[in-house]
């Protein structure tokens, strides 16, 4: 897997989210507000960027080492081009 970069976006679809051990295909992940929500991408939305490859949602006091994130507040996005479809692949 290539370098994981932060992003700045609190908001994105992306080809694949992870967030814990749990991996999305096609989904948003939100950070804007109190709480994390991964949602199944439905339709498209002019506000919300498309990420190509993978977003990690981490804890931005751990960055660089990958450790989910346990609240919004706590949330960074990373992001890596590469598609993950199994936990495996991440290690």
């Amino acid at each position: 897997m290539k370098t994981l970069r932060p992003l700045t976006y609190r908001r994105v679809l992306a080809h694949r989210v992870v967030h814990g051990e749990a991996v999305f295909r096609m989904a948003i992940v939100d950070a804007t507000g109190p709480d994390i929500v991964i949602e199944p991408f439905k339709a498209e939305t002019a506000a919300t960027p498309f990420v190509s490859g993978t977003v990690f949602v981490l804890s931005g006091k751990c960055f660089p080492d990958i450790q989910p994130a346990s609240c919004a507040s706590d949330a960074m996005l990373a992001h890596t081009p590469d598609i993950v479809d199994t936990l495996p692949a991440l290690l």
